[in-house]
């Protein structure tokens, strides 16, 4: 698998907490607000803000509701206000708790909505859109850190609920992503749909979309990244992520990355997993449909191990239950070798995939062993492009895989016991 461009092995430094405007006096309930304003109290707006030079709304309090009325906040890209430097952000909530965003429109921004070091936030009813990082919008690439490039980012932050939002076009890194140790999230659904932005400027030239080294078969500046709902961390566990229609996404539809299990070659520290990620009763479709062409890895459920073998293992105790995944490019659920285990992978119909129905991926070497302790049971594949089922593991090791409907597999134990 390719390594991406943000975070798989090394991510951008907390600067990105840092993005709003001076502070000003604080906005009241009902009253007119103006770009880069901080939010102490529940405020409703009363009219639609922007083009903003940089930041929109910066939420600074605990328990407020910041209730957008129907209006919309747009960013600087594209307008006679756009900032050349740094990232702007929507709405930006920095360490705050119990806070509320609702019932609005927010585009043109490097995110539009973000979190840092947060808990317990709701965002719900969000119109997020076209929210594409700058340097994809400028005419020369540049070594452009693009901490963002995200309709919805959460760094940091966990115990929050996104739910209910249109999440579209936004890049050229995901819909949702779930950055650094955010853990016990519920993205809950969310229409999140054509997020497929290329990490490319209008030149044509790949921009340097972040801390890529030359490790691995892409590189830096990868073109193709875009995730609708993207489980970063690294160490972001226990999230949830059900009942989302995700549709037209660039390299997949939902992925959990890799961690880094041993040292790179720039002495990178060891870190921790994306475990114990849910993913349940989802409708995933058409991922890569706009870029597969190009790109053989547009799953519709990835869990990636992006980067060298030796240096990139994939997060553990995966639940992909129930999930219609079908009619992606590639496989329609993915799953990572690299001794990667204890994954339930049951109930889900993957039907019509460009490649394998069901993917575990094969042993990397006689030391780097394959996806091993997993369960797949009770799913429905058919009309895949390779096979409905496939375990790279000779015999399966300790894979169980049972009750499946299956029509063509790459050995008998995919079949099941007695079939």
């Amino acid at each position: 698998m390719p390594r991406l461009g943000r975070a798989a092995i090394a991510v951008p430094g907390l600067a990105a907490l840092a993005m709003g405007s001076v502070l000003v006096a604080p906005a009241s309930a009902q009253a007119e607000v103006s770009c880069g304003d901080e939010i102490t109290q529940d405020t409703t707006l009363t009219q639609d803000l922007g083009p903003c030079p940089g930041n929109g709304l910066i939420v600074t309090a605990d328990n407020v509701t910041l209730d957008l009325n129907g209006h919309t906040i747009t960013g600087p890209h594209g307008s006679d206000v756009q900032e050349q430097a740094g990232e702007a952000v929507g709405i930006n909530l920095r360490g705050v708790s119990g806070v509320t965003v609702q019932n609005g429109e927010v585009h043109n921004f490097d995110a539009g909505v973000a979190m840092g070091n947060s808990t317990r936030n709701t965002v719900q009813g969000m119109n997020v859109h076209h929210n594409i990082n700058h340097g994809a919008l400028q005419d020369e690439a540049e070594d452009n850190p693009c901490n963002f490039g995200d309709g919805i980012a959460l760094v940091n932050s966990s115990d929050n609920r996104i739910a209910g939002n249109r999440i579209a076009s936004n890049g050229p890194l995901s819909g949702v992503a779930l950055i650094y140790n955010s853990d016990g999230n519920e993205v809950v659904r969310n229409q999140v749909v054509d997020n497929n932005i290329r990490a490319l400027n209008p030149a044509g030239e790949s921009i340097l979309c972040g801390t890529g080294d030359d490790q691995g078969p892409m590189g830096s500046g990868r073109e193709v990244q875009n995730v609708g709902i993207r489980v970063e961390g690294p160490g972001a566990e226990d999230n949830r992520i059900a009942g989302n229609e995700v549709t037209n996404n660039a390299l997949a539809g939902v992925a959990v990355h890799g961690w880094v299990c041993g040292e790179n070659d720039a002495g990178a520290p060891i870190t921790s997993g994306n475990d114990n990620t849910t993913i349940q009763n989802n409708r995933i479709s058409e991922t890569g449909a706009t870029t597969g062409e190009d790109d053989p890895h547009a799953h519709g459920i990835a869990m990636l191990a992006t980067g060298p073998a030796t240096v990139v293992c994939v997060s553990d105790a995966a639940r992909i239950i129930g999930n219609d995944s079908s009619n992606n490019f590639g496989h329609g659920v993915f799953v990572g070798g690299r001794g990667s285990s204890g994954h339930q992978i049951n109930a889900n119909s993957v039907n019509g995939n460009g490649a394998d129905g069901i993917h575990l991926q094969a042993p990397a070497s006689d030391e780097i062993p394959g996806v091993v302790d997993s369960r797949i049971n009770d799913n429905d594949a058919t009309g895949s492009g390779g096979f409905d089922g496939f375990d790279g593991t000779p015999g399966c090791d300790n894979n169980q895989w049972r009750g499946n409907q299956f029509g063509d597999v790459n050995q008998a134990c995919v079949s099941g016991p007695g079939q």
